[in-house]
């Protein structure tokens, strides 16, 4: 009985950890001009990253498609915020889905159940990105990521 106990307690474990390791995806429509609110928050505090992505095949180009994008971000929580300036320079596959790719807007330092809104003001998307479906992806950087990017707080 109390090996079973172990069993149901450990499978609890594994499943919730396996939950908060799925990326948030919203799902958006860039274009020229406008501005686009993604509200969000993970389940475990930690180190997370948010990136823009685009399917592979509706992109016929390679990444630096998304060296082109010009604009500004926001980060908020509460009163606090992050801001920068895009592009961001950092572009790569999903990590999470082999169909997309994208670029990295931020890694930060993210607050269990605390609600996050990123803004994007898109000032200019290139032609192959306007109006197509993307995903905001946030999600939870491994061990195994690279370590080197700097790991910004909302402040």
């Amino acid at each position: 009985m109390r090996r079973a106990g172990s069993l149901i307690f450990l499978f609890s474990v594994l499943t919730s950890c396996a939950k908060s390791a799925q990326p948030v995806d919203t799902a958006v429509r860039l274009s020229e001009g406008n501005t686009v609110d993604v509200p969000f928050s993970v389940r475990a505090s930690g180190t997370y990253d948010i990136q823009l992505q685009y399917p592979k095949d509706g992109i016929y180009i390679h990444l630096h498609i998304f060296d082109q994008i010009a604009g500004a971000a926001t980060l908020r929580a509460g009163a606090k915020t992050l801001s920068w300036q895009l592009p961001t320079g950092w572009c790569r596959l999903s990590p999470y889905d082999s169909n997309a790719l994208g670029t990295v807007l931020v890694r930060f330092h993210a607050y269990a159940y605390m609600p996050y809104v990123l803004t994007l003001h898109i000032d200019h998307l290139p032609n192959p990105l306007e109006d197509r479906p993307g995903v905001v992806s946030v999600y939870k950087v491994g061990p195994l990521f690279h370590p080197g990017h700097h790991v910004y707080e909302v402040q």
